[in-house]
């Protein structure tokens, strides 16, 4: 008799619990801040009976018609930042990856594969730039290639400071400003 009571209620906390994260915050801080009774809502099956912790089918319930992911699609300039703002509208393009084509506007902003191995092109990038940590973040992939192979070194304009040396010289400059 006990151990019904104490399921019971067990059932209540759980189910007050994941309604509050899924109120305050959404469906995914349930299971992640309170792993514990996500995981006995699942031993339970108490999950089908807490219909706000399930997903939408994307299928026809979705607004998202070819015509307006088009519409949606021409508020960005590139594929990570349509995919970044609109993320649900990204999804069903891909589903259907021939609607790019009627997205001229949509530029893809990756570099082909061997683009940083030009020197020329790692120079060209790395002028952009002051210091190595500023190169790093703004441009991580010729920054890599320049440290692999070896051309960091030539490129004075960046004050050679290291990394750390950067690092260390911002946190002072903020503590200033502060």
């Amino acid at each position: 008799m006990l151990g019904n009571q104490r399921a019971e209620y067990g059932k209540q906390i759980v189910s007050a619990v994941s309604t509050q994260l899924q109120e305050e915050y959404g469906k995914k801080d349930f299971e992640a801040n309170a792993n514990a009774a996500f995981q006995k809502a699942i031993q339970n099956g108490w999950i089908k009976q807490m219909p706000w912790l399930t997903p939408l089918p994307l299928g026809p319930v979705s607004i998202w018609t070819r015509e307006k992911i088009i519409d949606e699609s021409k508020k960005y300039t590139s594929r990570t930042e349509f995919a970044e703002k609109s993320p649900t509208a990204y999804h069903h393009a891909c589903e259907d990856k021939s609607i790019f084509q009627e997205m001229p506007w949509i530029v893809e902003k990756k570099k082909p594969d061997g683009w940083w191995n030009d020197k020329a092109r790692v120079m060209e990038e790395g002028h952009k730039y002051t210091s190595r940590t500023a190169f790093a973040n703004g441009s991580y992939s010729a920054w890599k290639s320049a440290k692999l192979n070896g051309w960091i070194d030539e490129m004075v304009w960046l004050n050679g400071k290291t990394l750390n040396e950067d690092k260390l010289e911002s946190r002072d400059c903020g503590s200033l400003i502060r």
